[in-house]
């Protein structure tokens, strides 16, 4: 079982997520300006034989429930070298004052690093997930970080995992679920207090459980290939719950798609849903036009088009973004369904999705 985040090596913020008049370039250089100690205390250890340069990826995150995103999560590595540091920063005007460190002094990190806000205790505040591959680009870790007000706490202990995030006991907390490296089985981590333990080990994979019957044949060939995180709901409404057939679209390393039909070859005609998921996407979806904003589960953001018709009718859709991977769905319902009906169809589908967590 993998999870990779495979997105850009840098992660910066969106030109929409800037603060008070600062360019992108401008929060860089002020937080260049604030290493952690850590970073500083690394770089002294290499003078005078090598001199890299400090580098900076950010994101922003609503830390304390205001729905502000008032700060900023930065991330200091050093130019041609794995592993980095965590510091936290608030927005004060178009200020950055410094708000807290990651508690360990341990490097985390490796190649091609990322940042990733989820909320794995649903309490409304993000934690931290810093998701890296290694050298080889073959297997995939991650180390997870909650905010605690003036510093970041390590959840993990010091360790690494490679799992994927499942809420296997439906009660809004999210476990992870790791593959033993014998094969043998999956360990489960169940969260206690701020940090996760171990829970036990099962012999089949729970991602399987509570997945809509109509994916459960495509889910092994889509995660194989892929390594976005997938998400797919448990429930499908009807009639789209009516659908025979399910096909595997584009299928890439930073990109799936999986499309289902009520019949096949007889074009949109036997069309009845469309799942899609890809890494560092060239848009947001507050973009895109005629949309509304709505609330999802999580504390996540989606945006919502309704059916559309002309010469024939588009499909209802929504958008939605996790870290920097962008998701869709699309559920062809009738143009007679009100758009506040729409809404909620599609809602309840994407909510289904996302509170499963990554499959």
């Amino acid at each position: 079982m993998k999870v990779a985040y495979l997105m850009a090596l840098v992660l910066s913020a969106a030109p929409s997520l800037l603060s008070q008049g600062l360019t992108q370039e401008q929060i860089r250089q002020k937080l260049l300006a604030q290493p952690p100690q850590l970073i500083v205390y690394r770089l002294q250890k290499l003078k005078p034989r090598w001199t890299p340069a400090v580098k900076v990826d950010f994101i922003r995150a609503d830390l304390d429930g205001s729905e502000s995103s008032s700060y900023f999560i930065a991330y200091y590595t050093l130019e041609d070298d794995t592993g980095g540091f965590l510091r936290v920063f608030k927005r004060d005007g178009n200020n950055l004052i410094v708000a807290g460190d990651q508690d360990t002094k341990q490097e985390i990190g490796d190649y091609m690093p990322s940042l990733v806000l989820i909320d794995v205790n649903n309490d409304g505040i993000p934690e931290v997930k810093v998701t890296s591959v290694s050298e080889s680009n073959q297997e995939d870790y991650f180390s997870l970080f909650m905010w605690m007000g003036s510093s970041l706490h390590d959840m993990l202990g010091g360790r690494v995992l490679s799992g994927d995030f499942v809420d296997i006991d439906n009660d809004g907390i999210l476990e992870i679920v790791d593959m033993r490296s014998d094969g043998k089985g999956f360990d489960i981590y169940k969260l206690s207090g701020n940090a996760y333990r171990f829970s036990k080990t099962v012999a089949d994979d729970p991602n399987s459980r509570g997945l809509a019957q109509i994916f459960k044949s495509l889910l092994p060939q889509i995660k194989e290939k892929t390594k976005v995180p997938v998400f797919l709901p448990s429930d499908l409404p009807q009639p789209i719950g009516k659908a025979q057939y399910s096909v595997a679209g584009d299928l890439q390393a930073d990109k799936y798609e999986i499309s289902l039909y009520y019949e096949l070859g007889i074009g949109d005609a036997g069309f009845a849903a469309f799942f899609t998921g890809q890494a560092d996407a060239k848009y947001r979806p507050e973009e895109l036009p005629n949309i509304k904003e709505v609330k999802l589960a999580r504390g996540t953001k989606g945006f919502f088009r309704p059916v559309s018709c002309g010469g024939s009718c588009a499909p209802a859709n929504l958008w939605w973004m996790d870290g920097r991977g962008l998701y869709q769905i699309q559920l062809k319902l009738s143009p007679t369904m009100s758009e506040r009906d729409q809404e909620n169809e599609i809602i309840a589908v994407a909510n289904s999705a996302i509170t499963a967590g990554p499959r």
